[in-house]
């Protein structure tokens, strides 16, 4: 008889039908073509050969009368494998979704507390001629580095079984049934030790704090110290609310040579690149799910307290927290910021290692701690609180060389954890025989879909390997991308010609005549009629937060888009200038620059990003979205020339003077016709006396569309009709881009944009 540890014992009470508190491993194996042997009844041959080497398989739990204290471990004496060891076969064709959702529901299940708490599932009928088995034992049994102690018992580095000693040790009959008195002498023996203990470690505890309390004050001025940014509140997201019991599970792996490269050249640890990894993940998960938190996501990691050669099977671990950075959109500074967060913390854990309890009093608290368990799942209180942490991730160090069973090799080695209300996804992460074997579990009811998530997290591992182990691109697709930027840098240089025998149905364009030109000089009264019609352009629809770069016209600075973008950012857009200073044309480094903005605005919100550009500033949009499409939403250009006659503008001989090129020839600006592959919208005006409104029409497509405004080419950007035709363009959900509705009241503001005549 032996009495549960107090940390042991919380894993039992804090169990409910919505969390349950086991842990698991799905183990994934390569089957000969010839393979004619039952994979099931070898299993079963493999835990039977193994019962008398880990004491776990036959420990059962012993409840303390009226639950008033920790239960006790005892002997549960013959173990019926019946009981323990199940099968289970995948409808065809058994894919590798099937094996997680089959994996997930397992991991979902209570487990039967009259029996000693563990199971394996063998799952066959998977494609690819493989077979795995899934086992899940209660955390009340073990943690992590038990677990490795318990493979190493399970599993051959040969693909022949060794013969393994074990201590002999004779198998009781019956199982081990204390009486009530054994029961409360041993919960009273073990919490006066435990008191003892507490008494004498309360000096370094208080030490400890102040030392803590000093650290965390300690940063440099310029903000809080790394360490301080583990303790601060997580941001709300969708992973953290009160959860139910259905589960999801996806796994993936990554070469651990890789991981271990990138940290090297950090100057980083291993876990800071698992940490780094996930963080890149859950920003490019939740820039889908409601955007990406202006706070950093805090990470619980379970910190490993056991000693060097300790194989004990009890849990020896404590929880610490981590700032994942995932308001930084740069992967490297990501990873030093975590890097630096992950040390802080670590040097508390150090100092505290000798401090923090395992075992404590146990008395009262199998009443104390389930209740609040219970009355915490059923006021759904996790939904509405501030989470303390966002999610867990755990890093077990596992075997470095390839594990057998029965013979057969394991290729694969993902661990499963807990998720807790509040707490809606677990990553755990194992390495295995050259692998970094991630396990992701959640509850359904926060992560829908966690293939989505492990999809992501493949993308931040390429993300950081090309950023620190860069890959060069064949040399045809480089000569394709030079060509390409090129191309654009001609094309822009050239001005804004196009071959004048090449127009649309309207006829041959020319430049606006005096009167329109005169005109413009409406523009400040268009800025005046936005400022007035505040009240009604609130009613433009909402938008999804997702980034949008703003170019300004011929001469003209960032601040003439100011306004549009401050209308923007109140609609929840995350507008950006381009930062570029006056607009004079395509000089060199311009376009450059250009592509590396959009590339900087593209990384820092993991979205893809709208771009808007006015008269000059629309050619700039069109033509990057052809050159980098991946990372374009879609083109809004506000009487923008991209066809029509190379003169039919009033700005051609400024634009020479102030760009120092001559128009060129029609061959060079052939492709400024050519709409880029992404949707594209031309707002333009038949009142506008800067550019012949005929160069401004788009023929129209699946992804193209021209709205009509009544507005001047100077006052465009400011005018309130160009205003709500943005704000209803850019509303539209990512993938379901639609022409532009003008049907009932809109009718009377936004005319047909093809009726012929001018007015």
């Amino acid at each position: 008889m032996k009495s549960l540890s107090g940390l042991d014992g919380s894993f039992l009470h804090l169990e409910t039908p919505e969390t349950p508190m086991h842990v698991g491993s799905l183990h994934l194996f390569d089957l000969p073509p010839d393979y004619k042997k039952d994979f099931y009844a070898e299993v079963r041959r493999l835990i039977e050969r193994s019962l008398d080497l880990a004491p776990l398989y036959r420990r059962r739990l012993a409840e303390m009368p009226l639950h008033f204290a920790n239960p006790v471990w005892t002997d549960g004496g013959a173990v019926d494998l019946d009981d323990h060891v199940r099968r289970h076969k995948l409808p065809r064709p058994g894919t590798r979704l099937q094996l997680e959702r089959c994996t997930a529901r397992l991991h979902a299940e209570l487990m039967d507390r009259r029996r000693p708490l563990w199971e394996v599932h063998v799952i066959e009928g998977l494609q690819g001629g493989q077979a795995a088995f899934y086992m899940k034992v209660h955390h009340a049994v073990l943690d992590g580095a038990a677990g490795v102690a318990l493979a190493k018992a399970l599993f051959d580095v040969a693909p022949q079984p060794e013969g393994k000693a074990a201590a002999v040790r004779a198998v009781p009959a019956r199982a081990e049934q204390p009486g009530l008195v054994s029961l409360a002498s041993a919960a009273l023996r073990h919490d006066a030790a435990q008191y003892v203990k507490l008494v004498r470690h309360l000096p370094d505890v208080f030490r400890l704090l102040a030392g803590m309390v000093k650290s965390s004050g300690a940063g440099s001025g310029e903000g809080p110290s790394a360490l301080r940014q583990n303790f601060s509140f997580g941001p709300k997201t969708p992973l953290n609310v009160a959860i139910t019991a259905e589960r999801g599970f996806a796994c993936v792996s990554i070469p651990l040579a890789e991981a271990k490269a990138i940290a090297a050249s950090q100057e980083a640890k291993l876990n800071d690149v698992v940490l780094a990894l996930c963080s890149g993940a859950l920003r490019r998960y939740l820039a889908h799910r409601g955007g990406i938190p202006k706070k950093p996501l805090i990470a619980t990691m379970p910190i490993s307290l056991r000693e060097s050669g300790n194989t004990e099977f009890t849990t020896q671990a404590t929880l610490s927290l981590v700032s994942l950075a995932t308001h930084i959109a740069d992967p490297l500074r990501r990873l030093r910021a975590i890097r630096d967060a992950s040390g802080a913390m670590k040097s508390v854990a150090r100092r505290a290692q000798s401090v923090i309890p395992t075992d404590f009093p146990s008395i009262g608290v199998p009443w104390l701690v389930g209740g609040l368990a219970s009355l915490y799942g059923k006021t759904r209180l996790a939904s509405a609180i501030p989470p303390i942490a966002n999610l867990v991730i755990s890093n077990v160090p596992g075997p470095p060389v390839t594990l057998h069973a029965a013979g057969l090799p394991m290729r694969a080695y993902w661990p499963l954890s807990i998720v807790e209300h509040g707490l809606g996804v677990n990553i755990t992460v194992m390495s295995y025989a050259g692998s970094l074997d991630f396990g992701i579990v959640v509850a359904r009811k926060a992560v829908p879909d966690p293939r989505k998530l492990a999809q992501a997290l493949l993308e931040a591992h390429e993300e950081l390997k090309q950023r620190v182990l860069p890959q060069p691109a064949p040399a045809a697709k480089r000569k394709r991308a030079v060509i390409k930027k090129n191309r654009v840098v001609k094309i822009l240089k050239g001005g804004n010609m196009h071959n004048p025998h090449h127009w649309y149905e309207f006829g041959l364009p020319q430049a606006p005549g005096l009167v329109r030109l005169a005109l413009e000089g409406r523009a400040p009264w268009e800025l005046g009629a936005s400022i007035a019609a505040k009240p009604l352009l609130r009613l433009a629809p909402k938008g999804d937060g997702h980034p949008v770069l703003v170019f300004p016209g011929l001469i003209a600075p960032d601040v003439s888009t100011l306004p549009l973008r401050k209308f923007l950012r109140g609609l929840g857009y995350a507008a950006s200038p381009w930062k570029l200073g006056f607009n004079l044309g395509p000089r060199d480094g311009v376009i450059e620059s250009c592509l590396e903005r959009l590339r900087e605005i593209y990384e820092e919100h993991d979205r893809k990003v709208s771009l808007i550009g006015w008269s000059l500033g629309g050619l700039y949009a069109r033509e990057l979205a052809k050159v980098y499409p991946d990372a374009v939403r879609q083109v809004i250009t506000l009487g923008t020339p991209f066809t029509g006659h190379p003169k039919a503008t009033n700005a051609w001989r400024l634009y020479e003077f102030v760009t120092g090129h001559k128009i060129g020839t029609p061959e060079i600006h052939e492709p400024l016709r050519t709409p880029p592959p992404v949707p594209t919208t031309s707002i333009f005006s038949r009142s506008d006396g800067v550019v012949a409104w005929q160069c401004s029409v788009e023929q129209e497509g699946p992804l193209t569309e021209n709205i009509e405004v009544e507005a001047s080419h100077l006052g465009m950007g400011l005018n309130p009709m160009t205003f709500y035709a943005i704000a209803d363009r850019l509303a539209q959900p990512e993938g379901e881009w639609k022409p532009f509705d003008r049907s009932g009241l809109r009718s009377m503001l936004y005319r047909n944009p093809r009726r012929s005549g001018w007015f």
